[in-house]
């Protein structure tokens, strides 16, 4: 498989290049700090279940945090 960069008119604007070029070419970019701490939550989570949680699930918990944080945010204006 290979990537090809366009401009708005589609015409490259690089060579095209294999996928598996990329991460070297962009290796010096690459955070390897938040990768680790990324593995480290992923790690945690799959330890307290958490990756065998449905949509429906995870949306009840977005939405019960974003319904706390709307009602401390009134809290503290009062």
């Amino acid at each position: 498989m290979t990537a090809t960069l366009t401009d708005r008119k589609t015409r490259p604007l690089a060579p095209p290049r294999s996928i598996g070029d990329f991460p070297r070419d962009l290796e010096e970019d690459i955070d390897w700090e938040a990768i680790e701490l990324t593995q480290k939550i992923h790690e945690k989570a799959r330890q307290a279940g958490l990756d065998k949680m449905t949509m429906e699930e995870i949306d009840a918990e977005i939405a019960a945090s974003r319904r706390e944080r709307r009602e401390r945010k009134l809290a503290c204006a009062i």
